[in-house]
Parts: structure tokens; sequence; C-alpha cells
């Protein structure tokens, strides 16, 4: 059988396989909002049988930045900035050092 991988339409793998019966995948190693999108399986035997299957890929990322350690002291004040962006819109925690979450804000859909 011949077996066709495509990605929104565009041919990203082909292979011709001797045998009756196998196996065929395509991987995708370290998947980025780029992969995201339909992907494609086509298979053909003898250019007289064939069948195709698709999926939808979609791709979650998130991307975190901030300060690794802060010290202050009692009379100090500051403001912390966390900056998370990705997608799905996430939820970010601000949590004390016994675990008590201080304070919860949902990111903007758009800022992703």
């Amino acid at each position: 059988p011949t077996v066709v991988w495509s990605f929104n339409g565009n041919t990203v793998f082909a292979t011709r396989n001797n045998s009756t019966l196998g196996e065929s995948y395509y991987e995708i190693s370290s998947a980025s909002a780029s992969d995201a999108g339909d992907y494609n399986c086509s298979v053909s035997y003898n250019n007289l049988i064939s069948s195709d299957d698709t999926a939808a890929l979609s791709v979650v990322s998130l991307s975190v930045s901030t300060d690794n350690v802060l010290v202050f002291s009692g009379t100090d004040s500051s403001t912390i900035v966390c900056t998370a962006t990705g997608a799905p819109p996430n939820t970010l925690q601000w949590v004390n050092s016994n675990g008590t979450i201080i304070n919860t804000t949902a990111s903007d859909a758009n800022s992703a």
C-alpha cells in the first residue's frame, strides 16, 4: 500500500510499503502552535482501493516569565509582575509561602 500524510492539504510524508498489512504514522517532535491544523492519512493499494481519514490537531502552549527569587524586608513595598501568554487562555495564581492563594487572574483570550 501507499500511505500519504498531508497537513492542511499539503503532502508532508509519503511511503510505499510492500507488505499487505502495515502501520504508518507521522510524528511531530516538539509540537508548536504552527503545527495546529488538519492532518490527513490517505492509503491506497494498487491504485484500486483507497481510504483516508482526517484529524484536527490543537496545540496548547504556555509561556510564563517572572523573577525567580524575590526578597523584601517588612517595610519594603513593590510590584511583582508575572506575564503569561498561551493558548487556550490561562489563569495566574499568586500563592504565599504556606500555599494560600492570595490572588487569581484570568488572562484575556486575545493575549495568546
